[in-house]
């Protein structure tokens, strides 16, 4: 095992034009990744300059280098992944911060992924996306879709949050229509317990039945007995 004052200076490696960020190796190439969106191939063992990789738009912040296989990821990656977190109120300040950051919004298409991410774990948000329409646009587009920019995606976010504010404030105040169901049963002593989905209503009854009611005109389709 080499002891640290074994250790001396072989080579310099000359080429970079900015800071070097990741640098990985084996027993025939050795690799650097830079700020200055390029990555630089050297040999090992003569440190001779062997080629240099373009194709990032921005600096390289991470390198793996397996063989014939160099797996990169770059700054704006890296970038894209932290801002997809932030909720909406913190995406709209980020997008104040730069320019770079209201690139990376937008060419990452966060505020679309954000809506998604709402539908996916938000009942209210469904059923809006549904009866609105603008599901059709979100998450893998149907053949035939007309694709959406990112604009788009920026401008339905507060009409959706308007759709909300309504239908909250309209609760509140008791400005909605009641419609009621009769689920009793000539021997029912109530319903015991209720689940629901966009196109149906599943009641539990005391007398051991269930019952499933059409959410489009409340109609009972089916009657089950335990």
């Amino acid at each position: 095992m080499t002891s640290p004052g074994e250790i001396t200076l072989r080579r310099v490696l000359v080429g970079h034009r900015a800071a070097v960020n990741v640098v990985d190796f084996d027993e025939k190439y050795i690799v650097s990744a830079s700020g200055d969106r390029t990555i630089k191939v050297w040999n090992t063992s003569t440190c001779e300059f062997v080629r240099t990789l373009n194709g990032h738009k921005r600096g390289i912040a991470c390198l793996q280098y397996r063989d014939r296989l160099v797996v990169k990821k770059g700054l704006d990656h890296i970038a894209e992944n932290i801002l997809s977190y932030l909720d909406a109120d913190s995406l709209k300040a980020a997008e104040l911060v730069c320019k770079e950051w209201l690139r990376v919004i937008s060419e990452g298409m966060l505020w679309k992924k954000l809506i998604e991410r709402k539908v996916r774990t938000d009942s209210l948000w469904r059923g809006l996306a549904e009866r609105r329409g603008w599901i059709q646009y979100l998450f893998k587009p149907r053949p035939g879709t007309t694709h959406r920019q990112h604009s788009f995606y920026r401008a339905l976010f507060p009409k959706i949050m308007n759709d909300i504010e309504s239908i909250e404030s309209n609760w509140r105040s008791g400005r909605h229509m009641l419609r009621r169901i009769n689920c009793r049963s000539e021997n029912s002593k109530g319903v015991y317990c209720l689940q629901y989905d966009d196109n149906k209503i599943v009641s539990g009854l005391r007398d051991n039945t269930i019952k499933i009611w059409d959410r489009s005109d409340l109609k009972c389709v089916k009657v089950s007995v335990l």
